[in-house]
């Protein structure tokens, strides 16, 4: 991408732009061309190669080239909006899943369906496995379920149905799936028997009575602090797990034993004064940790959870932030728009919309 932070080339296009490059990316007799979301980004990937990105916004998933900043191509097909995205491990595929109950697979270089999976819930977050070889979602009123990407074969679940799975991972040899959950528990699960090995954290009690149709239920959206676990990551080791809560605190535990390593937010030292956190994830190299939350975007020290460094700017409201795969950038979306800040220095280096 390159590293001179002078030649920075700015691409904020208008939804219209955006609208008439999908428009011309779409062959004749196609699904009808997306119409752009005015609201917030919901869920960000970069390839495993570090040249595209992916980005959820309404209905739609959008590939841009990271070098130009040139928009790709729009992942048309879900009747709700996209609510996570994921790459596979080799890049020839991508995940997304969406508030229609569905996750599905794609040919990133086509646009192409792949293939569709039936939730039974509104899903909230999707991984690969690390060889690519089975898809996992979280979501609303539902288990966290395991496929066979190949076959769409349901292979496990995990937990039960009524269940609100906010965040997922594989652990980095595939063993293990760790799910971050609405009652405010990280726990950890035997891929292989689909039973539960260890829970991070305490189930949370709200102090108010929820009323019909309230979300998230019981009564947690009104409590005076709500918690609940929204994002939840491994590290590159697999020795720590780590959970953002949407109380602003983040937590790291070691996976073998469920001590805690660390814990920063309200009250803590380069805590993030109750702003609710929607993302975390490690670097590859598992020295720095991303969070990602309500307009900010901060790399931290993986050792302390003290900031290191924010990535801010030209009109960004980051929400949802990840690393690329070597390291060097961090790509970052939230409130209609979404750019990429190199990880030295913290500038912006493009910004997509």
């Amino acid at each position: 991408m390159g590293n001179n932070v002078a030649g920075l080339i700015s691409f904020r296009m208008t939804g219209a732009l955006l609208l008439a490059g999908a428009m011309a990316n779409c062959q004749a007799g196609a699904l009808a061309a997306p119409q752009l979301a005015v609201g917030d980004v919901r869920g960000l990937a970069v390839s495993p190669n570090g040249r595209e990105v992916l980005v959820a916004l309404g209905k739609v998933a959008w590939l841009w080239d990271v070098e130009t900043g040139r928009q790709l191509r729009p992942l048309v097909g879900h009747s709700g909006n996209v609510s996570a995205v994921a790459y596979a491990p080799d890049g020839k595929s991508v995940l997304t899943g969406s508030e229609d109950n569905t996750v599905r697979l794609w040919d990133p270089a086509t646009g192409k369906q792949l293939r569709l999976f039936e939730s039974g819930g509104q899903v909230h977050s999707v991984a690969f496995s690390p060889d690519g070889r089975a898809v996992l979602s979280g979501g609303e009123s539902a288990p966290a379920h395991l496929w066979n990407a190949a076959t769409g074969k349901e292979l496990q679940r995990f937990g039960s149905f009524g269940a609100y799975v906010m965040g997922v991972a594989f652990s980095p040899e595939g063993r293990f799936v760790l799910t971050g959950n609405l009652d405010n528990t990280t726990i950890l699960w035997d891929t292989a028997s689909g039973k539960q090995v260890r829970t991070f954290g305490e189930v949370y009690r709200p102090n108010t009575t929820p009323k019909p149709g309230d979300f998230p239920p019981h009564g947690i959206a009104f409590d005076s602090q709500p918690r609940w676990v929204s994002s939840v990551a491994f590290s590159p080791d697999g020795r720590f797990v780590l959970a953002g809560n949407q109380d602003g605190t983040a937590q790291m535990w070691e996976c073998a034993t469920g001590k805690e390593s660390w814990r920063f937010g309200l009250g803590f030292p380069g805590g993030f004064a109750g702003n609710p956190i929607t993302s975390v994830t490690f670097s590859s190299d598992g020295r720095s940790v991303l969070v990602g939350g309500r307009d900010f975007a901060r790399m931290c020290d993986a050792t302390t959870g003290m900031q290191v460094r924010r990535f801010e700017g030209s009109g960004t409201s980051p929400q949802w932030a990840v690393f690329s795969p070597d390291g060097r950038f961090v790509l970052a979306g939230g409130r209609q728009t979404a750019a990429i800040w190199d990880v030295a220095t913290g500038q912006i280096l493009r910004v997509l919309f």
